[in-house]
């Protein structure tokens, strides 16, 4: 079963690195691109996503931690601007036990790195190439905070009488 999930997993990663190196060359003004470089944007989100589908599997708390740390190199290099998107987002997207107020800020913080690079790709490109560049982006931005979900998030709300007694506080 686990390896059934790590494979899924590591396809899920694969396919997502491929559309981002993808992306990226869409998007580049100077299009040269060295071999280890597609190999670390193709090779790192399969690993993440192959942690991602042993999360899945295990249900473990400690896979949850490994799974958020795993996440973490592709804050390396260009991936820096998308790291907090990520992160940001997939609190938003997924931490049931946070309240609205609180989801809703992590959404507005996502959202400030993609403004960035809409902002760049306005610049640097025609109307309808950034327009493009952005929708893909966003796209890739919502698979990676989908996948990073599966271990920053939470799988279901917590209500008052789901609290140990020690947990609850007043109203």
């Amino acid at each position: 079963m686990m390896i059934g999930w790590l494979a899924r997993g590591a396809l899920a990663g694969f396919v997502w690195g491929a559309a981002a190196r993808l992306w990226m060359r869409f998007i580049s003004t100077d299009p040269q691109f060295s071999w280890g470089g597609t190999a670390y944007i193709v090779l790192v989100p399969t690993l993440i996503g192959s942690m991602m589908g042993v999360v899945t599997a295990t249900h473990r708390p400690w896979a949850r931690v490994v799974g958020t740390i795993t996440v973490e190199p592709l804050g390396v290099a260009a991936g820096a601007i998308m790291l907090p998107t990520i992160m940001f987002g997939s609190l938003s997207y997924s931490r049931r036990t946070l309240p609205q107020w609180a989801r809703a800020v992590f959404g507005v913080l996502a959202l400030v790195p993609v403004l960035f690079v809409a902002k760049e790709a306005f610049q640097q490109h025609s109307l309808l190439k950034a327009g493009v560049a952005i929708a893909a982006y966003a796209c890739l931005c919502a698979g990676m905070i989908a996948m990073a979900s599966i271990s920053i998030g939470s799988s279901r709300k917590l209500t008052s009488g789901s609290l140990p007694p020690a947990t609850m506080t007043m109203a």
